[in-house]
This record gives structure tokens, sequence and C-alpha cells, in this order.
């Protein structure tokens, strides 16, 4: 399959096949801590100038210090309580857009399954936009850290304690068969199968605390929609299979943000 430029689920992450999910609580600080504790102990060794084997270590060789920005970015706790305020974002390419309304379907059945959990909002992408503009967030609106700012400043405006971000898109190609010479005929252009379709439908999801970037999950979902079509109505029958690969991967999304909520739920209840 020839894949179409695909930017906003390319950035996020490669996407895994099937579905994924993975649930982080780490701290940073113990993070942090058992760094420092290693840095401190090749700093010993470079002072003492000796190791077990009594040779001699060049100090050149001992952990340096940490890079500052991997030290800023690690210094982050989930601090997330429940019941929480969350909010749900959707970006496609590389916008956020308002959420259809089949897909806020599916997030509502979501959000009255884990109502123990808190409540479950849209980030409106009007307050977002309009939040960013006055703040001078994201002034290079061409890029996905931009877009993650625009959201976290709107969820922010909102009140919502962290934000369920989710990148929906589809990729594919349309291909002759070994039938297509048979399109020179009416007969063969409008019945027979000359035309194979691939459409692939992606998405990928992360759970980010909006007051401190912490990110508490991550989840993946693909599904493929090829198909064989006459070559007659076939670019109809490619939009309408590009349009119902969004839905359909967002279908198999939401399970996966199920699973993750009530994963996340149940580690950091343990934690208290």
């Amino acid at each position: 399959m020839k894949h179409a430029k695909f930017t906003a689920l390319a950035l996020l992450s490669a996407l895994a096949a099937g579905c994924s999910r993975h649930v982080q609580i780490t701290s940073g600080a113990e993070y942090l801590a058992r760094y420092d504790a290693q840095a401190e102990a090749h700093r010993q060794i470079g002072t003492t100038g000796t190791t077990g084997n009594d040779i001699a270590t060049d100090r050149s060789t001992t952990r340096p210090d940490l890079d500052p920005a991997i030290r800023k970015a690690a210094s982050v706790e989930p601090i997330l309580q429940f019941p929480a305020r969350f909010g749900i974002a959707r970006v496609e390419g590389l916008d956020l857009t308002g959420i259809p309304a089949a897909e806020a379907a599916l997030w509502q059945r979501l959000a009255e399954s884990h109502a123990g959990l808190g409540t479950f909002v849209p980030v409106e992408p009007l307050v977002a936009l309009a939040t960013a503009g006055s703040l001078g967030v994201s002034r290079n609106r061409h890029s996905l850290a931009a877009t993650v700012d625009t959201i976290r400043v709107g969820a922010a405006r909102q009140h919502l304690d962290a934000v369920l971000i989710y990148a929906v898109g589809q990729r594919g190609d349309k291909s002759n068969t070994v039938l297509a010479l048979m399109d020179i005929t009416l007969i063969g252009g409008a019945f027979l199968p000359t035309r194979q379709i691939e459409i692939e439908g992606l998405a990928r999801a992360m759970l980010l605390d909006v007051r401190n970037g912490y990110p508490y999950g991550i989840a993946s979902a693909s599904v493929d929609l090829s198909e064989y079509s006459t070559s007659f109505g076939s670019d109809a029958r490619t939009a309408d299979l590009r349009r119902e690969a969004v839905l359909k991967v967002t279908e198999k999304l939401v399970p996966e943000i199920d699973a993750l909520l009530t994963g996340l739920s149940t580690r950091l209840q343990a934690q208290h």
C-alpha cells in the first residue's frame, strides 16, 4: 500500500498494530533520585581514583550531570485524584476539532460507565484557540506541540484536571486489480471488481494531566477496511470508506480507553 502523508499520528508515535494501551504512575522524584545516587557513586569512584580492582579511574569517564532539559522533563508527579474533571479533545491532521455526533455518543457511554471517576466534557475548540491566542501560546500552529499546548490551556480555562487527547485519521490507496483491462467496456467498469481500495483507520490517544503535563497513559487502535470495487463510483466509495474508517477506529479505541481508566483508577487507589 502507498501510504498518504499522515502527520498527526506519525508525530504522536509509531502506531502499533491492532490495539494497545499502557498506564503510567511512576514518580519523577524517584526517577531522578535513582539517577543522582548512581551519579554520586560514579563521582566517588572518580574521587578515590580506584575501582574494585584497584585500577585507577579517569575522572573524565564518570557520569556527567543530567541534561537540564531531561531533568525538567522528568520532574513531574502523578497528582490526579478522583473524582476529577476530564476533558476529551479530538485532533485530526494537526487541528483540534469538534467531536462529531457519532463519536460523541461513544464517549458519552464511556463517561456514563465511569461516572464514579468524575465528569467528562469536550474541550471546546473555540475556547482553546481563544485562550491560546490571548496568552500568546502556540504561535506556530503547524506542529503537534502547538496543538497540545493549545489543548492544555483551553482545558485549563475550562478548569479540567486531565485531558484525553485522541488523534484520528486514515490512510489508503486505490489500485487496479487484474481485471482492470475490463474497464474499457461498460459492463466491466460497472460490475467487475477492477479496483482494490485499501483504507486503514488509525487512532492514538494519551491521557495528560492539564496542570503539570504528566502522561497517565496511552492507547492506540487500527482497523482495515480494504475492499474491492467497480471502477464506476470507486472515488465516491473511497471517500465513504475514509469517513467510515475514522468512526470505526474510534469505536475500537474506546474500549482501550475504558481499560486504561479502570487500570489507572485501580493503581492510583492502591497507592493511597
